[in-house]
Parts: structure tokens; C-alpha cells; sequence
């Protein structure tokens, strides 16, 4: 299948994924999350990498993936994910650090600052 064509399915299909998950959290969620300013080439591919990286176990990488994302972007439903990846993989370091983000980037989020506490706790930070 040529390369183009490989791409712009895995983009569509990275979209769909977040329209959809973004719809039902929207839903959940207050209206003050920005929308992201646009989805490039390169975020989308992290995006994927992260989600395949994850459904396979390899939760450092997908942890480490989507925090540096929420950075990128500033989402706090990107730190969120890091934070669960990472405590998932039982990497300490990278759960404090977007639990960290995740409440300075949310916070009215209750879950943030308690998730923040807890690896606060767990790590003797």
C-alpha cells in the first residue's frame, strides 16, 4: 500500500479515535478545556505510537509519549492519560511528573490533586 494512503488512514483513523473520546469527555467536562489549535502530522503520529505502545504493554513508552504531548499542548486530558500510563507501568517518576501537570493544567480537577498526592506520597517526594 503506498505510503500516502497508509498515512492518511492512520490520520483519519486518529481522528476518529479522539472525536470520539473527546465527544463523550466534552460531555463530562466543564467548557472552560481549550479545544486543540490544530493536530499536526507529528502529534497524531505520537498519539498512535502512545495508543499501540499502550494496548501492547509497553507502558513506559506510552507514558512518556503522551506527557510529553500534554506538554506540547498543554491538555490536561494528555497529562491525565500520562499519569495513569506511567502508574500503570510503575514508573514512579513519570506518573509524579504528569500528575504534577495534570493539576497545574487542571485545577478545579479534584482527581489531578489527588492523583498528584498520591504519587507525592508514594515516591516520598
Amino acid at each position: 500500500m503506498p505510503i500516502r494512503k497508509t498515512m492518511n488512514i492512520a490520520i483519519t483513523c486518529a481522528i476518529m479515535t479522539l472525536g470520539m473520546g473527546s465527544a463523550a469527555y466534552a460531555a463530562a467536562k466543564s467548557e472552560n478545556t481549550p479545544a486543540p489549535a490544530s493536530l499536526s502530522g507529528e502529534f497524531v503520529y505520537k498519539y498512535l505510537i502512545g495508543e499501540i505502545a499502550g494496548q501492547r504493554g509497553q507502558f513506559d513508552l506510552a507514558s512518556s509519549l503522551f506527557l510529553d504531548l500534554a506538554k506540547t499542548s498543554q491538555d490536561s486530558r494528555l497529562a491525565e492519560r500520562a499519569a495513569k500510563t506511567a502508574v500503570m507501568g510503575n514508573d514512579g517518576r513519570t506518573a509524579l511528573d504528569a500528575a504534577n501537570l495534570w493539576s497545574q493544567l487542571d485545577p478545579q480537577s479534584a482527581e489531578a490533586h489527588q492523583a498528584l498526592t498520591q504519587m507525592l506520597i508514594t515516591t516520598g517526594s
